[in-house]
């Protein structure tokens, strides 16, 4: 009987990963000089040696470095369901397969990140599982290597699941050998690959025309031995994993929640001077909350463009502003809610002042032209809303008042005049 995998989903249609057949070369294979490592078949094999797992929907993560729960900051995209989450603490980035694997008797499952794929600062943790038995599903975790910030796109595979025989490792006598004595068939090859392969790394490095043009040895990717013949019949450049059919899928309709919170219908103004960590920070916790990001900066920001490609989320724009011209309307044209939520780089709000915004929303319309909170010092820099909060929930010495105010929210029409009729808030700005 043929070996059987099967993928029960645990979740709707449209916050299941998809599973498809590993591919056999990475793009950065490609993007190598020559694509050189495009051509090497024990990665091409490993690359495609099971399924991969692609994402519904991406995120950016941000490791504070320490240990709780709470260290780990996950900032959806927009673009689909979020399936990541801090479960384990300890640095750990858990991702929700969504799926119940089950294999045919004897054979187990591991899963993995993705071969020969790599993400910077987090590192794919690889799992065994007894699919031939087990009921329990599988979760993809991945462990922070430092404090920082790991992105991960929609549609990038964050996991790959290979089939392997049940205790196979466990089947094995092992020992050291002597290759002449106990294999002299394969030593006299191995000795003649070995000239060969000294003479042509020679004639490559020495500018032989026929060498150079050969570029390199294709002996071991054509199943050939060093003499030129073939004598191994089981030789193969590729495997062909079979494709998962989305025939199999539940066709109800989806009930599943978003992926974020529903999005604040504001536009945010967020002024881009220079191009830094606290910039990034600010787009994370406004671009989680609100339906319109307007980043304005000088058309001369050094930088800027670069980092705009690199903006996961998909309701933020970068806008060019003529500071000495029409900047105030510019700025007004774009914007395409009446309430303006007016945050520079420096700031953080305190949850308080979000879980009051409808209401704050509703003051604006009514009766005043703004909202206004007080400003409070943070004696030290924090790069991230999570190392802020675990801060503010023990006692120290945090913050110390300004005594001044800042008006955050403002009427469209409004915007960039003086003035207002203002509502004093009591939240308060934490200033960083």
């Amino acid at each position: 009987m043929p070996c059987t995998l099967t993928a029960y989903p645990l979740a709707t249609p449209d916050s299941l990963p998809t599973l498809q057949p590993a591919p056999r070369i990475r793009p950065w294979q490609r993007n190598t000089a020559e694509s050189f490592a495009g051509r090497c078949l024990p990665l091409n094999m490993a690359n495609n040696n099971g399924w991969e797992l692609l994402l519904p929907g991406g995120f950016d993560a941000v490791y504070t470095g320490h240990r709780g729960l709470s260290a780990i900051a996950i900032y959806p995209h927009g673009d689909g369901p979020c399936i990541a989450g801090s479960h384990f603490g300890e640095g750990m980035l858990t991702l929700f397969t969504g799926y119940l694997f089950r294999t045919s008797d004897d054979v187990h499952l591991q899963i993995s990140g993705p071969a020969n794929f790599f993400r910077d600062g987090v590192h794919g943790l690889t799992g065994l599982i007894e699919t031939d038995w087990s009921p329990y599903n599988a979760t993809m975790n991945y462990a922070f290597t430092r404090a920082g910030r790991a992105r991960f796109r929609k549609g990038e595979p964050f996991a790959q699941i290979t089939p392997l025989p049940a205790h196979y490792v466990d089947a094995f006598e092992v020992g050291f050998g002597e290759l002449e004595r106990d294999e002299p068939q394969t030593a006299e090859d191995f000795a003649v690959w070995s000239k060969s392969r000294a003479a042509f790394n020679h004639g490559l490095h020495s500018g032989d025309p026929k060498i150079v043009k050969e570029k390199w040895q294709k002996l071991y990717y054509r199943g050939l031995y060093p003499d030129g013949e073939r004598k191994a019949c089981k030789h193969a450049t590729r495997l062909t994993p079979a494709a998962f059919s989305d025939t199999g899928l539940p066709n109800t309709q989806s009930h599943a929640p978003a992926a974020s919170p529903d999005l604040l219908p504001a536009t945010a103004l967020l002024r881009a001077d220079k191009i830094d960590w606290r910039l990034s920070r600010t787009i994370d916790e406004v671009a989680t909350r609100v339906a319109q990001v307007l980043i304005f900066h000088p058309e001369n920001l050094r930088g800027i463009e670069n980092f705009v490609t690199e903006i996961p989320y998909t309701q933020v724009e970068a806008i060019s502003i003529d500071y000495e011209g029409r900047a105030i309307s510019q700025l007004r044209q774009q914007c395409r809610f009446d309430t303006v939520l007016q945050i520079e780089t420096d700031f953080l709000l305190l949850d308080g002042f979000w879980s009051r915004f409808e209401d704050y929303r509703r003051l604006l319309e009514e009766k005043y032209d703004g909202i206004e909170l007080s400003r409070f010092q943070a004696r030290y820099a924090y790069q991230t809303r999570q190392q802020l909060d675990e801060a503010l929930s023990s006692p120290s010495d945090l913050l110390e008042p300004k005594r001044d105010t800042l008006t955050v929210l403002v009427r469209r029409d409004r915007l960039g005049q003086g003035n207002l009729k203002l509502f004093h808030a009591k939240d308060k700005l934490i200033l960083t």
